[in-house]
């Protein structure tokens, strides 16, 4: 690779890995807001939450986790449950989402740190946090939807990829 496109990587990289941080550390603190929530609405009396949400009537059944979640499955929501309940499913999603966004940011941040370190993304610490952020997402399937698995699947071919890649660079390396 020429000094001129492994300089623009470098640049590019050390901007990814900012953002990366930044991003995750909102995730965060939406994931703080929602903890200090639950903990809010359980100490709130249903009575006060009812008085607040005068206008709000549950009638139906319906979910608070994505359709086609296993969750929106399992944990179906109805007016006999009541409004606090309810308040604390669609927060701990808001919570799951949050706590899981982070981690895959934490992880991409640092695939693009290690990018910049040597000038290169193809190494094994890379590949393997793909795949990591592969699982993740496997397993954020049952929050997210099962759209999530697609693009897990996807992010586990490029792991693949750039296993092939990091093989043909340490061959490269050698070489030389």
């Amino acid at each position: 690779m020429d000094t001129q496109t492994s300089d623009k990587l470098v640049k590019f990289g050390k901007v990814l890995n900012v953002v990366g941080i930044v991003l995750a550390v909102i995730c965060l603190i939406a994931a703080a807001i929602s903890l200090v929530g639950i903990v809010l609405v359980a100490l709130i009396p249903e009575d006060a939450i009812f008085g607040f949400f005068n206008t709000v009537q549950l009638t139906s059944t319906f979910s608070v986790f994505q359709a086609g979640t296993m969750l929106s499955d399992l944990v179906p929501l109805t007016a006999l449950m009541g409004l606090k309940l309810t308040i604390i499913f669609v927060l701990l999603g808001s919570l799951a989402y949050s706590v899981i966004s982070a981690i895959i940011l934490f992880i991409l941040s640092k695939v693009f740190k290690s990018t910049v370190t040597h000038r290169s993304p193809f190494l094994p610490e890379n590949v393997k946090r793909l795949k990591i952020i592969g699982v993740i997402l496997i397993v954020a399937t049952l929050f997210i939807g099962w759209q999530t698995l697609i693009f897990a699947f996807c992010l586990l071919a490029l792991a693949f990829v750039f296993q092939y890649g990091t093989e043909l660079q340490q061959q490269a390396d050698e070489t030389l």
